[in-house]
């Protein structure tokens, strides 16, 4: 009778801790998209507001000889859109900076099952919203037996750190990847 009863405990606290690891994935995963939405919405507001502004400047230079007038247009209507695009990343990097202890251990959670491997070390940046000992009761650091530790050299954000190579967590990493990606898909969407 005992056994069964533990069984049926080991049981519960198995799926709970499934449930919980599901939750957090999908909540992280919901977070990500939420962020991902508002900077699309700010660029695009943002964009909007230059649009105007843009065209007032070309009403000014269509004066011009018409050569001209079309590269003065390409020229502040791409300086508009690098700054709009640029804004919505600085905007990204504020809102990543500012989140808290619960939104920060969920990206490093997030980050260490998708990217970690056994034998790494997660180095946590001395800034960060959270302590060491938070880190290391991560159950995806805990499964992967990560040595974890803080550094004063890492401005923000964390490193996971192997015998071949590191993975750069730090916020602007984080930033310049989702900035690099999106240049890359707009890109090939202007292309075709």
């Amino acid at each position: 009778m005992i056994e069964n009863e533990k069984v049926d405990i080991l049981s519960a606290i198995t799926e709970k801790a499934e449930n919980d690891r599901a939750a957090a994935i999908n909540s992280a995963e919901e977070y990500a998209r939420d962020k991902a939405e508002k900077a699309k919405k700010l660029a695009e507001e943002t964009a909007a507001l230059w649009a105007a502004e843009t065209a007032i400047a070309v009403q000014d230079i269509s004066k011009k000889n018409e050569v001209a007038v079309r590269m003065e247009k390409n020229r502040v209507a791409l300086a508009a859109r690098r700054k709009c695009v640029d804004r919505v990343y600085e905007i990204l990097l504020q809102k990543l900076r500012a989140m808290g202890a619960e939104d920060f251990l969920r990206l490093v959670s997030v980050c260490v099952q998708k990217y970690g491997e056994k034998g790494q070390t997660l180095i946590l940046a001395k800034s960060a919203p959270v302590g060491a000992d938070e880190v290391k009761s991560l159950k995806a650091v805990k499964d992967l037996g990560l040595k974890v530790e803080v550094s004063a050299d890492i401005k923000d954000g964390f490193v996971l750190s192997g015998e071949s190579y590191d993975r750069d967590f730090t916020l602007a990493a984080i930033v310049d990847g989702v900035k690099e990606s999106t240049e890359k898909e707009t890109s090939e969407k202007t292309a075709n």
